[in-house]
């Protein structure tokens, strides 16, 4: 937690700073955005180690406060929601051939596999723009966000068959769910829109690329600790519609 002290009392501490100059505004952005993560060996035992191939298609929504600043530049600071996803899983094992699911340590005595699972994730986040006027009412702009995460809630799919459990307590939950509060991750992505003008609003399409992602491991996977970094470079895209909200005139 202590890295989101820290960026919350940057962002404070930026808003009194900047807090006098004109044009401030307050974005929305909902996006939505597919990843593909790099391979790799989950060894459990000499016997079952599997090799890994994971994608993703996640989704949030983000706002941010807007302070101008010169020659077209714009610092922004804000929060927001992403539901870090892993949705799309390829194992491969020398004897057992490929399947589309990884182990998971469930509380049973049955060997359990997710076929994907999402981290509901608090994101904080601050990033610089440029804005290029193309007409009166048409603007092109390029940014650089970073974006730390915070996970609140943890959901992992098993597609368990129960229709011959008769207990209900001893069911599979096929949506099983943790509520562990750790730091996550973060990541920094470019930002391209083309934006128009109209009053009060600017709102136009938004594309954004990851350039660096680096996230936990999870400790319900065997082997993967919590404390443990995967990262990747590129290998995703975003897409979404900002609007944005001009509180003063400039």
């Amino acid at each position: 937690m202590k890295q989101l002290l820290f960026t919350i009392l940057f962002m404070l501490n930026t808003f009194m700073v900047f807090s006098q100059k004109p044009g401030r505004q307050i974005e929305i952005e909902p996006f939505l955005r597919c990843d593909k993560y790099p391979t790799f060996v989950n060894a459990i035992n000499s016997s079952a180690t599997y090799r890994l191939a994971i994608k993703g298609i996640s989704w949030g929504i983000n706002s941010a406060y807007r302070i101008p600043l010169k020659n077209g530049l714009c610092f922004k600071a804000g929060v927001g929601y992403y539901r870090y996803s892993f949705t799309q899983i390829r194992s491969s094992h020398e004897s057992f051939g490929e399947g589309d699911q990884r182990i998971i340590d469930y509380p049973t005595t049955l060997i359990l596999g997710t076929d994907s699972y999402w981290y509901n994730t608090l994101s904080v986040n601050m990033g610089i723009e440029k804005n290029f006027t193309l007409t009166k009412d048409l603007i092109f702009t390029s940014g650089l966000t970073v974006r730390n995460y915070f996970t609140f809630s943890q959901r992992y799919h098993m597609p368990y068959d129960n229709s011959f459990i008769p207990q209900p307590e001893l069911k599979i939950k096929n949506n099983y769910k943790t509520n562990n509060i750790r730091y996550f991750g973060l990541g920094t992505e470019l930002n391209l829109l083309l934006l128009k003008n109209v009053g009060n609003i600017i709102i136009g399409p938004s594309v954004n690329i990851p350039i660096a992602d680096l996230w936990k491991q999870d400790a319900i996977f065997p082997t993967e600790s919590n404390q443990n970094n995967r990262r990747k470079w590129f290998g995703g895209l975003g897409v979404g519609i900002k609007l944005i909200y001009l509180l003063q005139k400039k």
